[in-house]
C-alpha cells in the first residue's frame, strides 16, 4: 500500500477509484509537474496546502500509480447498446463532445444505470465507443465520413464545444417537423429505427440531387450546341 505521509499522517491511495475522484484528478494536467500536489490530493484526501510545500519529485511515484488507476478498466455489465433509445445515443455522443473527463458519470448511468466504480465505468465506456465507432461506419453515408476518418486516431479538437449539441438538436426538430410537442416523440423512438430513416431521406435527397444535376448538364450541353 502506498501512502504519502504528512505531519505524521498516512494518507493511502485508494486500490480503487470512484468516478468523482476519477473526474476530478482527470481534470489537471500529468504534464505539468507543479500540479501532482493536485492530483495526489485528490486521489488521497491529503491536504493540497501541505502537499504543495514538498518537492514534487517527492510525489513522483504516488502520481505513477495514479496514473495506474486511471488506466485500470474492471469489466462490468452494461445495457444493450443496440437497444438505446435515439435520445440517449444524441445525449451521449454530446456527453463525448463535451469530454468524457466531465461526463464519466452522466454517460455510465444511460449506458449501465448501477452504482460503479471508476474502473468499471471506463470499462463500459471503452466498449460503447468501439460499437459507437461500428455504428458510424455502418451509416457513414448518412454522417458524411469515410475511412479516413476512422483511421485517424486523433479526436479532431473544436473551439465551439457545443457544435455538436446544437447540430443533433437541428436533427431532432427537423425531424420533429419544428413542432416541440414532437421532440419526445422523435426521442424516444429505437436508435437504429431513427437512423435508418434519416439513412432513406438522405439517399432519396442525394438521389434527386443526382437527377438535378443530369437535368442541368444536359441543358447546359443542349445550349451549347446551338
Amino acid at each position: 500500500m502506498i501512502t504519502v505521509k504528512l505531519n505524521d499522517v498516512d494518507y493511502k491511495l485508494p486500490k480503487e477509484l470512484t468516478i468523482q475522484a476519477w473526474q476530478n484528478i482527470v481534470a489537471w494536467d500529468f504534464e505539468v509537474i507543479q500540479n501532482r500536489a493536485r492530483i495526489v490530493s485528490a486521489a488521497t484526501g491529503a491536504p493540497y496546502d501541505l502537499l504543495k510545500q514538498l518537492d514534487p519529485k517527492e510525489l513522483e511515484l504516488p502520481t505513477i500509480f495514479i496514473v495506474n488507476l486511471l488506466n485500470s478498466r474492471r469489466p462490468h455489465k452494461h445495457v444493450d447498446f443496440n437497444e438505446l433509445t435515439f435520445g440517449q445515443f444524441v445525449d451521449l455522443d454530446v456527453y463525448l463532445s463535451l469530454g468524457v473527463d466531465k461526463h464519466l458519470g452522466d454517460m455510465v448511468e444511460i449506458l449501465s444505470g448501477h452504482k460503479l466504480l471508476a474502473s468499471e465505468a471506463c470499462y463500459i465506456v471503452d466498449q460503447y465507443n468501439q460499437w459507437r465507432t461500428h455504428i458510424y461506419r455502418a451509416y457513414k453515408t448518412l454522417f458524411g465520413l469515410d475511412e479516413q476518418d476512422f483511421e485517424d486516431n486523433e479526436e479532431s479538437e473544436t473551439p465551439d464545444k457545443m457544435h455538436i449539441a446544437r447540430s443533433w438538436y437541428k436533427t431532432i426538430v427537423g425531424l420533429a417537423n419544428d413542432d416541440l410537442l414532437k421532440i419526445d416523440e422523435v426521442t424516444e423512438q429505437p436508435l437504429k429505427k431513427v437512423l435508418n430513416f434519416m439513412a432513406l431521406l438522405k439517399e432519396q435527397q442525394l438521389e434527386a440531387n443526382a437527377r438535378e444535376l443530369k437535368k442541368k448538364q444536359q441543358y447546359d450541353l443542349q445550349r451549347n450546341r446551338r
